[in-house]
């Protein structure tokens, strides 16, 4: 039952991390989207 428990808990980290690092590098991602279309309206 502890190694279910800790497996659960692993996968659930990970997916948390790739959500967090998702969420982060589409945010930069936009971001640096943005600052390309400023310097291309210049």
């Amino acid at each position: 039952m502890k190694s279910y428990l800790k497996a659960l808990n692993q996968s659930s980290l990970k997916s948390l991390t790739k959500s967090v690092y998702n969420f982060t590098f589409g945010k930069s991602q936009v971001l640096s989207n943005k600052v390309l279309y400023q310097v291309q309206l210049k």
